[in-house]
């Protein structure tokens, strides 16, 4: 499922997602098989620790949260040209609802409809699959097989990324395009969920590098650079900061073996890192990176930029927030933003005057932020859920970079990044990309776990 997650065309296909679904019901049953062989259940390394049962509890809910929004249906969508109207429909008013579009659905040709089953879907195979990984990892020597199938998809996704680029391909694995929107990237349609995907590979190959100073340092360095390299190629903003991040902290994480290393082989190990610089730079060149670079511009002011994006995701989430204001408890349901915007862009006059002409742009599916679009489809009280699933691990990650074992450091900042992340852009919509970030936050867990109840 780790591979499967990125190379069925980015999991954006029912097929892929249902495919998905299946993979991630074989792990969990795997997982729960390997669970209960273990002498003391629910122990990790000899050690419990209350935030599975919280973490592992508010997925679930979450789940269920939108199971219940895929049959207690509110209204019924009626689409007209440029607008849509919602006709009520009867349901039980104090549990979630939804609103009842289509599963897979087409507006006017061009543009996708999804509803709340299609959701359950989504995150029913991205929680099933994580859960059963983190079930299925019991013993150190299981988290190093885990990662080191992390490790051989990350290097793999890494060239693809790169040969993607050299190539000038506009096509999903040179297979499939989007000739509406033109973000064709190496896996996914959508060149920031790549980018966000990356990411995570990206941190535990750096995370891998950084440990390896001593027993590998030549291959760790090949590592390092194809995990820079390959995300900076995806021509994603975020990708390039996020890349920038993670070389930062993977330089400050190898700081000592960095420098032994260079004591022991001077001018190898020099000339070494000069080739890997010049190795990311011809990638950087390749890739565009200096218009990337200039696309970070912006005339929003650095508070703004850093919570919205660009002018036009601030006005989207101006949107969302008047759209969560009316259903601030249990929201419009999932994929409900596409069917209620038209009837709100109106109270953002600003949203008028920066649309471009494109005649359906009043009909728009996604609100470039998913914290922001959780607020609209799924309310205060859902959203809240989603978060306490990353709540106990950013509490132990806290415990674990206060007490100086930071083996998990560049995992730990690859989430960060992408809960981040999840602010201006798509980041939990996709099942792909979903079952990664729970993974990587899973297995930096316990890790960090199975180091604390290991001897000294």
């Amino acid at each position: 499922m780790i591979f499967s997650s990125s190379w069925l065309l980015g999991a954006r296909h029912p097929w892929s997602q249902w495919t998905l679904l299946g993979m991630g019901s074989l792990l969990m049953a795997a997982g729960s098989v390997l669970y209960r062989q273990r002498t003391k259940s629910g122990r990790i390394g000899g050690r419990s620790w209350w935030g599975w049962k919280v973490s592992s509890g508010a997925l679930l809910c979450f789940v269920a949260y939108v199971g219940i929004q895929s049959v207690n249906i509110s209204s019924t969508p009626v689409i007209v040209e440029n607008d849509c109207r919602l006709i009520p429909k009867e349901h039980i008013a104090w549990l979630p609802s939804s609103i009842g579009g289509k599963f897979d659905g087409m507006v006017h040709d061009m543009i996708r409809t999804e509803n709340a089953a299609r959701y359950l879907l989504v995150y029913s195979a991205a929680a099933l699959g994580a859960l059963g990984l983190a079930l299925g990892v019991q013993s150190a020597a299981t988290l190093n097989r885990v990662i080191g199938i992390l490790l051989v998809h990350g290097l793999a996704s890494s060239l693809v990324c790169i040969a993607h680029q050299i190539s000038g391909s506009t096509k999903v694995l040179w297979i499939e395009g989007d000739p509406l929107q033109f973000l064709g990237s190496p896996f996914f349609f959508n060149k920031n969920q790549n980018a966000a995907y990356q990411t995570l590979l990206s941190a535990w190959m750096l995370s891998r590098s950084a440990g390896s100073w001593r027993s590998r340092p030549w291959s760790g360095l090949v590592l390092a650079t194809a995990a820079v390299g390959g995300l900076i190629a995806i021509r994603s903003r975020a990708g390039l900061v996020f890349a920038c991040v993670l070389l930062a902290v993977w330089l400050w994480r190898s700081r000592n073996g960095l420098y032994a290393f260079l004591r022991r082989n001077t001018a190898a190990g020099t000339a070494c890192l000069l080739a890997a610089a010049v190795a990311i730079g011809a990638v950087f060149s390749y890739s565009g990176g200096a218009t990337t670079v200039d696309r970070l511009s912006t005339k929003e002011s650095p508070a703004s930029y850093v919570i919205h994006g660009d002018t036009f995701r601030r006005l989207l989430h101006e949107v969302a927030l008047e759209m969560a204001a009316d259903k601030p408890w249990l929201g419009w349901g999932a994929a409900g933003y596409f069917y209620a915007y038209s009837s709100y862009e109106a109270r953002v006059p600003e949203m008028i005057q920066n649309r471009v002409n494109f005649r359906y742009f009043r009909l728009l599916p996604y609100a470039d932020g998913d914290w922001y679009q959780f607020l609209v489809e799924f309310g205060l009280v859902g959203t809240a859920l989603f978060a306490a699933v990353f709540l106990p691990h950013l509490i132990r990650w806290l415990t674990v970079v206060a007490s100086r074992r930071t083996t998990e450091i560049l995992p730990l900042s690859a989430c960060l990044l992408l809960l981040y992340h999840g602010v201006i852009d798509q980041t939990f919509r996709n099942s792909g990309l979903l079952f990664l970030l729970l993974a990587t936050a899973f297995l930096a867990t316990k890790s960090s776990l199975l180091k604390a109840s290991s001897p000294p």
